[in-house]
Parts: structure tokens; C-alpha cells; sequence
């Protein structure tokens, strides 16, 4: 396993949180700590926390961890025929109320999601050897680079979620809509039931 791991890419560079180096392929790992309901689904832009009724949106996970999957085939060019599996794990209590086709996770369920893999061991020990290596001394350690990297992430983040138009849904975009519930009218998102965000007036 290698954690935080900084590497290089064409448009700056990419921190991966966990990669798992394994004999059935390579484990690419996204972590949250988020609480609440996530809701969210493969095509949007970004999905949604609800705790306690209080609304955040977040930049879709999925999408993120493939760029981490590219950045890292990127310096694993030799091993381009080995597989990589993207997977996003939640590692507080949440409730995950999503649509994807990728693995999305409680971290409880990582291992049984790695383990469905080992029926095909594609990987021998020498070939894991050089891939730990590779990315290990290809990870960049310079403290002022890292420094850039995560002041480069916040400025990215912020504007984003400090304002979403009333009439927008900031999980995908869609129009928000009157609609009636048991306790009154809500604004809801168009697209449900594939978005669900709901929102008070």
C-alpha cells in the first residue's frame, strides 16, 4: 500500500491518497470524510452532503479518481496491459444514496471489493516490485511543490461552492422546480429521480 502519493502530470499534478498494489491489479483509492446523505450519481459535475438538513455540494469523486487513474498509467507506461481499479471510499458515517457503475464504497466493504478481483492473479511479485519502485521514486516529496498542489486544489474549490444560482441545482446543473411534499412546497431538482437535491425556498 502507498499512500499520499504527488505525481506529475501535463496539467500540473495529482495527489493520490491510497494505491493498493496487488496481484489481481491496481487499486486506485479516493477517500472522503464526509457525513450525511451523499447523494450523487457518474455524470454529475458534483455530487451533494445533507446533514441536518444543511446542503454541500462536492467535486464528483468518480470523475476526480480518474484523473488519478490516468496520472498513474501516465508513469506506468511499461505496464499498460495490467489493470487499475478506481475505487472511492468513504471512510465516516454516511449514508450513500448513489448511481454509478463504479465501485463507491464504505471503507468496511474495501477488502470484499479487492478480494472479487482474486480469481485472475495477473500481476506476478517481481512485475509489483518494479511498479512500487517506479511510482515510489517518481512521488514528488519537495515540500514547496506539495505546498502548490494543495493551495492549487483550494482555489479550485472555493468559488464553486460559495455561490450556486437559486434556480440551478449545484449537483448537476438541472432547473430547479415548485414541487409539493407532505410539509409544503420545496424546490426540487428536474432530473430526479436521477438528482435528488432539494432545496427550501
Amino acid at each position: 500500500v502507498l499512500n499520499d502519493i504527488l505525481l506529475s502530470t501535463d496539467k500540473g499534478t495529482s495527489q493520490i491518497d491510497h494505491i493498493v498494489l496487488s496481484p489481481y491489479g491496481v487499486f486506485v483509492l479516493e477517500t472522503k470524510n464526509y457525513k450525511g446523505i451523499i447523494t450523487g450519481s457518474d455524470n454529475m459535475a458534483n455530487w451533494c452532503q445533507n446533514i441536518y438538513g444543511h446542503k454541500n455540494t462536492f467535486f464528483n469523486p468518480v470523475i476526480q479518481n480518474k484523473g488519478h487513474v490516468k496520472a498513474i498509467k501516465s508513469h506506468l507506461i511499461e505496464f499498460e496491459d495490467i489493470p487499475f481499479i478506481p475505487v472511492v471510499v468513504f471512510i465516516s458515517d454516511c449514508t450513500l444514496k448513489i448511481s454509478t457503475k463504479y465501485p463507491v464504497v464504505y471503507a468496511s466493504q474495501l477488502l470484499q471489493v479487492i478480494l472479487k478481483f482474486s480469481d485472475k492473479q495477473v500481476i506476478g511479485n517481481n512485475r509489483l516490485n518494479a511498479i512500487k519502485e517506479k511510482l515510489l521514486s517518481d512521488n514528488i516529496t519537495d515540500k514547496e511543490i506539495r505546498k502548490q498542489h494543495v493551495e492549487s486544489v483550494k482555489s479550485k474549490k472555493g468559488p464553486s461552492q460559495q455561490y450556486t444560482p437559486k434556480d440551478k441545482c449545484p449537483c448537476c446543473g438541472g432547473n430547479l422546480v415548485t414541487r409539493q411534499g407532505k410539509y409544503g412546497a420545496f424546490l426540487g431538482c428536474e432530473n430526479y429521480p436521477k438528482c435528488k437535491y432539494t432545496d427550501n425556498y
